[in-house]
């Protein structure tokens, strides 16, 4: 019963590292780029990852408690969180999760920048070029709202409620990523319609 538990919150963990790996797919896929700085890019992102899948596991893990238990009021519950972590450091495992969350998305916008700095040797359309942007602003976006939420965890750490308020601000990716992107989609249409010259 208890590896099957594990099972799960591990198998959360594994899809959003591989949404990350995607990411990382893709760009190598779009811009086939080496170099030094490549590298050592490369290894940071791998170096954070290793380092972030515990934590992630862990506050899957937590979350998932009252999943398993099928009632939040359950004192074994209760036993069980308790036993896991202390309400006190809830807000550290916010601040780890948060700062790891954006070091991986400032990581890989640098690649991004990297790439777009490169543009004119790695012979780029404009609609590239756009897409390039788009990847640099989405990532940047992906990593402002991990760090907002590590940040009102350290600025909040002495209040009990810290970490909770700082989970909260994780909702903020459904509207902010949406209207980014439906923005951008509906100007890349109009750069495919007016033959891929630039928009302003």
């Amino acid at each position: 019963m208890r590896f099957t538990r594990d099972v799960v919150p591990f198998a959360l963990s594994i899809i959003l590292i591989g949404m990350i790996w995607n990411e990382h797919y893709v760009f190598f896929l779009r811009y086939g780029l080496r170099g030094t700085r490549v590298i050592v890019l490369n290894l940071l992102l791998l170096f954070i990852v290793l380092f972030y899948v515990y934590p992630l596991k862990f506050l899957t893990t937590m979350l998932l408690l009252p999943v398993f238990y099928g009632i939040t009021g359950n004192q074994e519950f209760l036993m069980e969180l308790q036993g896991m972590i202390k309400g006190s450091d809830v807000s550290y495992l916010m601040m780890i999760y948060g700062f790891g969350a954006a070091s991986i998305f400032l990581v890989m916008q640098a690649m991004y920048r990297y790439a777009y700095k490169h543009r004119e040797a790695l012979e780029l359309n404009e609609i590239e070029k756009f897409d390039t942007q788009t990847s640099i602003r989405g990532n940047m976006l992906l990593a402002s709202i991990p760090l907002l939420s590590a940040l009102i965890a350290l600025f909040m750490i002495d209040y009990k409620w810290a970490g909770v308020y700082s989970g909260f601000i994780y909702f903020l990716y459904t509207p902010v990523m949406f209207f980014f992107y439906s923005r951008r989609e509906k100007n890349r249409k109009r750069l495919l319609a007016q033959g891929h010259k630039a928009i302003n």
